[in-house]
């Protein structure tokens, strides 16, 4: 029997503002999934808001292809997100640098660098990891507090405008490590910087593949200057 290959794909709003990532760096195209687009109110784990939900803008997806509301209708509800998430940039202003050091090291000692985060994170499509190149199956990586901190930094850089703040990786942690606050820093700068949220408008080009001459940057000793000027 023939088939077209089109995949369905049941998404939340935050699945499908991974989709939309990978539409816009081309690892999917769209006429080859159909969206069942779920609206979502948020999710809960014992009681506590479960990560990326206090960040989640809307309940209604923004791409789909078939609607499904809350009560299992075609209409969305709409209703109001809780936005109760951390404000990054706000606790960054006011902290010290000893602060921000000592909360960084507190989750990288928790990390026993199993890479669940790496293999949850729809921004994780590399073939092979940097991180991987000189492990093999007799000598696998080792899981210093050096190495952890290589790891975890390079890839928040590497989700620099790419992070849709799903809590994919915070969800799969068996150690309870929460460093979803340094990609969602990161993803508070690019906003505030370039007017530019990852998984929002399907048509956007990636903020970090983009040039603008007019674009506000920041300079090494955190002064303001423009591109150009």
């Amino acid at each position: 029997m023939e088939t077209s290959g089109k995949a369905a794909i049941a998404a939340k709003p935050c699945d499908v503002r991974s989709i939309i990532n990978l539409l816009a760096e081309n690892q999917i195209q769209r006429e080859d999934v159909t969206i069942i687009g779920m609206e979502c109110a948020e999710m809960r784990k014992g009681g506590v808001i479960a990560p990326g939900c206090g960040h989640c803008p809307s309940s209604v997806p923004n791409l789909y292809d078939i609607a499904i509301g809350l009560d299992g209708s075609a209409n969305f509800a709409d209703e109001t997100m809780p936005l109760n998430g951390e404000n990054v940039t706000a606790w960054a202003i006011s902290s010290t640098v000893d602060e921000r050091g000592q909360r960084f090291l507190n989750e990288i000692d928790k990390c026993i660098l199993c890479f669940s985060c790496r293999q949850a994170c729809q921004g994780c499509y590399c073939v092979s990891c940097f991180i991987d190149r000189k492990a093999n199956p007799w000598d696998q990586v080792d899981a210093d507090r050096a190495t952890k901190i290589a790891f975890h930094l390079t890839r928040a850089m590497h989700l620099a405008g790419r992070c849709t703040d799903c809590g994919a990786c915070e969800k799969v942690c068996s150690s309870g490590v929460n460093l979803q606050y340094l990609y969602r820093g990161i993803s508070e700068f690019l906003e505030e910087s370039f007017d530019f949220r990852a998984g929002v408008e399907p048509e956007a080009r990636p903020v970090m593949n983009s040039f603008n001459p007019d674009d506000q940057e920041t300079g090494f000793l955190g002064g303001d200057y423009i591109v150009g000027v």
